[in-house]
Order: structure tokens, then C-alpha cells, then sequence
């Protein structure tokens, strides 16, 4: 019989999860030691109190499986749904059917309260254990894209398996779409960087509730916990069309060395679907990325017509696909209520917990 048993996270567990993180990753991991990180992760905003798992040995925490809750739409119905993650067990307590008791724990929570979906965004190492021991499956595919900024982009160990000539034929004929896409400029649309967000979100997110779409409800509530308040930095860019907030991107910069500098797209809400509006933003951005030696730039999206095309269109190349998946038993609820298409999805990076 194990030494541990299983129990929710509560508010204490910050600080005993930051200390895990240490043990876990040591300096490998961004977290390690993040108590600020789990405070706003689990118990910041106005959300239900977190469905997370832990395993106790007495005064010692020997394993956890996350789940960050986030309010949630199809179409006009709104909900919660849950994101799996931040899978940790300590050295001490591994190969004894923790991550499975855990994680199927955090499901069953889920799905008592109603959380739908529960979903995660499985590396390639996790995806076996998650598929088999969580009995979830792999509904689609969500695509990363990439802004090479420098040569070094191309690198191998940057881009694996992806070939400099492809990545420039394709880094010029998405230039050549962004010409044909954007048009000339005109004075009704503006782009400005703002320091946070406010009201004025709620005025964007009024227009994309007019699109029958499944993902993450990002109103001005959602998005000044997700990141106003996160003690992580960003970078936010408002467009404004004819004075009336049109649409907004978020984007991140992480320097792993000096000489490697990664930019990310966060997020972003574009509801009008006007490629010149999406543009106008990746435009500054872009200024912003190169400013700070960004060699690459990093974007997730579901297979969204608009977004995808948009992407594709300003020069981001399609390099790899994560698998989306979720517990067997929401499956047919997809189905039955017509989601199970990815076209209608709008997920992105900051729908996980990777930025």
C-alpha cells in the first residue's frame, strides 16, 4: 500500500508546489520555485476554487496533477472547461501509479462539476501515458506557426526536420500574401501598444460573441487575470477601427540564451476577420519582436479558416501539430452537439500553460 493519499490542492500548496517544482526540474524549468506563479494560476481571479491533485506523505507533497479551470463558450452557452497540466511526481514516490490515481482524480472531479471540456495539449514523451492511462483520446490537431526572424531560424536544432529552402520559399510567398491581404493603409485603423486591459475588452469580445465558436471566454474579467495579474510579463496591441476597439494580440519574449531570443503570439481576438486588421497587429509586433533580437517567432492555432489563412498570410509557416485531447467520455458530447469540427475552434498558446 502506498505511504501517500490523495487530496485537493488548497491556497497552502503554493508554496509546497514551488518547492516540488525545484525538486522535480531544478533549474531546467521557468517554475521551479514560482510560488507567485501557483498563487495566480490556481487561486487568482474570479473562478471556482481549482480541482487540482495532490498526494500527500505526511508533511511532504510527493506528487500533483494541475488542472486551471477557464470559463468557456459553444456558440451563446457558457461554462467552464479544465486544462490539464503541471504533471509532477517526486523522485522518491515514482513507479507507484501516481500519475494515473492523480490524474483520473483530477477527471472525475472535472466532470462532477460539470467542466467541459477537460482537455490538454500532451508533448510527444506525455501523449502515451495521458491516451492509455487517462483513457482520453485525441480529437484533433492544434498547429503551431512560425515567423523565422534571422537566419539562425532555419538552424536544425531550432526547426528539426524543416529545410531552409522551405521555410524561405514559404517565408516569401506568405510576405507576397500579406502585400495582397493587407491593402494600402487608411486612416480609420490604428494600432497602439496599452499597458493592460479594461473596459475596452469587453467592447471586442461583445463583437466575437457574434461567432458561433467553440474556446476559451476572453472578456475583460478573463483576460485581466490571465494577464494583468500574472506575474509573468507581456506585451498587449489594441486596433481601433472608426474609434471603436476592434480586436487585440498579446505577445511574449523569452531569451533562453543571450544569442537565442523567442517570441511567442500568446493570444489574440480579431472578430471582424479582416486579415488587414490581424496584420495591422502582427505588423507592430513584429517591429517589436526584431527590436528585441527575436530570432523566431511562435504561434498556436486551431485550424481556424480565418486565423489559420490570416497567419499564413503574413509569412507564419506551418511546422508541427500538438494533439488536443480529452477524456473518451466528452467525446460523443462533441459530436452530438456539433463541435467535433476544429474549424469552429479558437484555441491558442495562452490556452495552455505554456506562456
Amino acid at each position: 500500500m502506498p505511504d501517500w493519499k490523495v487530496e485537493a490542492v488548497t491556497e497552502p500548496d503554493s508554496a509546497r508546489l514551488a518547492r516540488l517544482t525545484s525538486i522535480v526540474y531544478g533549474p531546467l524549468w521557468k517554475r521551479s520555485g514560482d510560488k507567485p506563479y501557483y498563487d495566480w494560476k490556481l487561486f487568482g481571479g474570479k473562478r471556482p476554487d481549482p480541482i487540482g491533485r495532490v498526494a500527500r506523505a505526511g508533511e511532504r507533497m510527493a506528487g500533483y496533477v494541475a488542472s486551471c479551470h477557464r470559463p468557456f463558450r459553444f456558440g451563446s452557452k457558457i461554462g467552464y472547461a479544465s486544462e490539464l497540466g503541471d504533471v509532477m511526481t517526486h523522485p522518491d514516490y515514482r513507479r507507484q501509479g501516481m500519475f494515473e490515481t492523480l490524474g483520473q482524480a483530477v477527471i472525475q472531479a472535472g466532470e462532477a462539476s460539470g467542466y467541459f471540456p477537460i482537455y490538454g495539449f500532451p508533448n510527444p514523451v506525455a501523449y502515451p501515458g495521458w491516451v492509455r492511462k487517462m483513457d482520453m483520446a485525441h480529437v484533433f490537431d492544434v498547429w503551431r506557426m512560425v515567423l523565422p526572424l534571422k537566419p539562425e531560424a532555419l538552424l536544425p536544432d531550432v526547426l528539426p526536420n524543416w529545410s531552409g529552402s522551405i521555410l524561405g520559399s514559404g517565408l516569401s510567398a506568405g510576405r507576397a500574401g500579406l502585400r495582397r491581404l493587407i491593402g494600402p493603409c487608411r486612416q480609420d485603423l490604428t494600432v497602439d501598444r496599452v499597458t493592460s486591459f479594461g473596459p475596452w475588452a469587453d467592447l471586442v469580445w461583445h463583437d466575437a460573441l457574434n461567432r458561433s465558436e467553440a474556446g476559451v471566454v476572453k472578456d475583460a474579467d478573463y483576460l485581466c487575470w490571465r494577464y494583468d495579474e500574472n506575474p509573468d510579463t507581456y506585451r498587449i496591441y489594441r486596433a481601433t477601427l472608426n474609434g471603436h476597439p476592434a480586436a487585440w494580440l498579446v505577445t511574449k519574449v523569452r531569451a533562453e540564451s543571450r544569442d537565442r531570443v523567442f517570441g511567442f503570439l500568446a493570444d489574440f481576438c480579431v472578430p471582424a476577420y479582416q486579415p488587414r486588421i490581424f496584420h495591422a497587429l502582427l505588423k507592430l509586433a513584429e517591429a517589436d519582436f526584431r527590436a528585441d533580437g527575436v530570432c523566431l517567432v511562435d504561434a498556436w492555432i486551431t485550424p481556424h479558416r480565418f486565423y489559420l489563412s490570416a497567419l499564413a498570410g503574413f509569412g507564419y509557416i506551418p511546422v508541427k501539430r500538438l494533439p488536443f485531447i480529452v477524456p473518451k467520455t466528452q467525446v460523443e458530447r462533441l459530436r452530438r452537439e456539433g463541435w467535433a469540427h476544429p474549424r469552429h475552434w479558437v484555441l491558442t498558446m495562452a490556452d495552455s500553460d505554456n506562456v
